[in-house]
């Protein structure tokens, strides 16, 4: 699990081949990172790397979209190269800001807003599996649907959001 120390990493692709290398095939790795198209994170000086729906496609040869996951959208005009490792997307989450993050919006909506305009979206997490044999869409659709361990931070936002809805 990496909570929020991704952006610090000077070599992304020497960290995530080191990830690829100690792990086992089919480990599940859980990145939370700052969203890239909010200002507080795209001004901060010391964030070497961005996150966001595109990030994933760079880290395999051979994407995979799951079904329950928000659309990593296609890299147009300038194909990501093959990495010298593979991570395979099971699951991607937004996590909005105020006042996005409230139930008021229908995904659709949010969908549209964070195209639109910056400063929609706060933080992303992926859960990647780890290839490194064959595996199939059906094996990779089914480990998406698994329940994993997520940053203590979002268990404790989660509880907040319930709490604000509850109240209402």
């Amino acid at each position: 699990m990496a909570s929020r120390v991704m952006p610090y990493i000077s070599d992304l692709y020497a960290a995530m081949a080191e990830l690829h290398r100690i792990s086992t095939h089919k480990a599940v790795v859980c990145i939370l990172s700052p969203y890239a198209h909010s200002f507080p994170h795209a001004s901060n000086p010391m964030f070497r790397q961005k996150f966001d729906e595109y990030t994933p496609r760079y880290f395999t040869g051979t994407f995979f979209q799951p079904s329950g996951s928000p659309l990593c959208p296609e890299i147009p005009d300038y194909p990501a190269p093959v990495p010298p490792f593979d991570f395979r997307l099971l699951r991607m989450e937004l996590f909005y800001q105020y006042p996005f993050d409230d139930s008021l919006y229908e995904a659709e909506e949010l969908e549209v807003l964070k195209a639109l305009q910056s400063n929609v979206v706060h933080e992303i997490m992926y859960h990647f599996a780890v290839v490194k044999q064959a595996i199939t869409p059906e094996e990779l659709e089914t480990m998406s649907r698994q329940v994993y361990p997520e940053p203590q931070v979002l268990l404790e936002r989660r509880l907040r959001g319930q709490r604000r809805l509850n109240s209402l």
